[in-house]
């Protein structure tokens, strides 16, 4: 545990804020690309092809990494 003075926590209460903000966008971020992945890995293993909506969507989940796929 990191101890802080009130006051000084007071003051870097916004980075914190911020942090969180970040992280979570991460999180969903990374989220979406496993789960653009899982999509892109089942549907070659049940040798589907997937309609121009479903590769839209993968394309914004992964940027240039669908581009490769």
């Amino acid at each position: 545990m990191f101890e802080v003075k009130y006051n000084v926590l007071d003051k870097i209460r916004p980075l914190i804020d911020q942090a969180k903000v970040i992280e979570k966008t991460i999180h969903k971020k990374e989220s979406n690309q496993k789960s653009a992945n899982w999509t892109l890995t089942m549907a070659k293993e049940a040798e589907l092809e997937l309609d121009e909506d479903m590769q839209f969507e993968i394309h914004e989940q992964l940027g240039s990494k669908a581009a490769k796929k």
